[in-house]
């Protein structure tokens, strides 16, 4: 899609709507042309409609988000819980509490539980391993991790528990 633009453009706008695709997305410069042409926002999102509809369908996937832990060892400059910001009551979920949690989400519509915190020592993988097959045998969750930066090897393991 990075050829040049089609002149007069207007002629073209139907092929080149039809040629919006995933995962390959019309360039920057294509997609440009198109809105600027001022008549085929319209065309331009059915077939946005019609690719999403193609490949994701109309299902939606909610996911229950469980913030276990805003403690971390990092220092990332973007994230609101690095380890540098002063002035914030630091906490670690129990396993208790992160499992009375999860059995709530299936009641509430969600399929998915994410499990999400900063890179806490205190969670380690022979603890997150424990904890997402237990949430797995009890609800019947797919269990997701956002828990920062960890070995091959423990991501495999966590893998293998079922993440």
């Amino acid at each position: 899609m990075d050829q040049a633009l089609p002149q007069p453009f207007t002629n073209h706008e139907p092929q080149l709507i039809a040629s919006v695709s995933w995962p390959k997305p019309p360039s920057q410069k294509h997609l440009e042309a198109i809105l600027q042409s001022g008549e085929c926002t319209a065309p331009l999102m059915a077939r946005a409609r019609q690719v999403r509809e193609e490949h994701f369908g109309h299902r939606v996937h909610l996911r229950g988000i469980v913030e276990i832990s805003n403690r971390c060892t990092q220092n990332c400059l973007y994230c609101g819980i690095r380890c540098s910001v002063r002035g914030v009551e630091r906490y670690s979920m129990s396993d208790a509490e992160i499992l009375r949690r999860a059995r709530m989400l299936p009641g509430l519509g969600y399929n998915t539980i994410v499990l999400q915190g900063g890179e806490d020592p205190l969670f380690t993988t022979d603890r997150l391993e424990a904890l997402v097959s237990r949430i797995i045998e009890e609800t019947g969750l797919v269990v997701t991790l956002s828990l920062g930066a960890m070995s091959f090897n423990d991501y495999l393991r966590l893998r293998k528990a079922g993440a």
